[in-house]
């Protein structure tokens, strides 16, 4: 199978890696260097940019043309509902373009930021309420594709990202007051991400949206006071007088789907 990756970054690029013994992969990233760089790497790119319209370097077209499946990796930008309406013209050239293809298969890569900021527990199935305008967006083009490409659509909504470079127990280390010590934390590790996508790729299974989320949900204070004692950093302090719950993102019904055992079941497992 030829496989298209429309952005190639932290985890485009390993998924590529991942996908190459099996298939065709070629994808696609917004600067020369970071082309020059896959291409080192044994890995086929080319640039591609959609602001404020699709351009597509020499080469990419000739790919494009006969790939038979899509992963479209572009998160949007944070912030106003300029941003919003940015992503979403994005996703209007994309959808052009496809009809210079043979894509008949696509995984659109959201994010379990479409929850927004609601509260208990968020299966696949669950409504979403986002109230930020990446999430809105997110969900607005998980609704474009699943309701209007012609092909297979699957979502994957990643939790927070954990993995190479990328730990969250920095991020919060030595901060002060911080809000929701009780929210349980939804993260998943990169090795494990990688895994779900593959497995939807070559499965291509019935359910059409999966959440990538680790199966343990530890506490948001107890982890990041527990990863900063062992990672030696400065512990965090949160607000006691904060009781909300949060909410916690499940995940069992995704894994069961795709036979998937993970390689990081807990956050505890992720510690570098």
């Amino acid at each position: 199978m030829k496989i298209a990756i429309l952005g190639m970054g932290w985890y485009g690029r390993p998924l590529a890696k991942a996908l190459q013994e099996r298939h065709n992969v070629w994808g696609s990233t917004r600067s020369e260097a970071k082309c020059a760089q896959l291409r080192a790497e044994g890995l086929k790119a080319h640039t591609l940019h959609l602001d404020p319209q699709w351009q597509a370097a020499e080469g990419f077209m000739d790919d494009w043309k006969d790939s038979g499946l899509l992963v479209l990796n572009l998160p949007p930008g944070r912030g106003s509902q300029e941003a919003e309406d940015s992503y979403h013209k994005k996703m209007l050239e994309i959808q052009k373009a496809l009809s210079e293809s043979s894509i008949s298969r696509m995984i659109f890569v959201s994010s379990t930021g479409v929850f927004g900021s609601g509260e208990g527990d968020c299966h696949e199935d669950s409504e979403v309420y986002p109230d930020r305008p990446a999430g809105r967006a997110l969900h607005r083009a998980e609704q474009f594709w699943l309701q209007g490409f012609s092909g297979d659509v699957h979502v994957i909504r990643p939790g927070g990202l954990v993995g190479p470079g990328r730990h969250p127990g920095r991020f919060l280390a030595g901060r002060k007051d911080l809000s929701g010590k009780r929210h349980p934390v939804n993260f998943i590790h990169l090795d494990d991400l990688i895994a779900m996508t593959v497995a939807v790729i070559e499965q291509n299974p019935e359910r059409k949206i999966f959440h990538a989320v680790a199966a343990d949900h530890p506490a948001k204070e107890e982890y990041y006071a527990g990863t900063a004692a062992k990672m030696g950093l400065e512990r965090p302090e949160f607000d006691q007088g904060d009781e909300s719950p949060g909410k916690r993102i499940l995940s069992e019904p995704s894994r069961a789907a795709l036979d998937l055992i993970l390689s990081y079941p807990s956050p505890w497992d992720m510690l570098p």
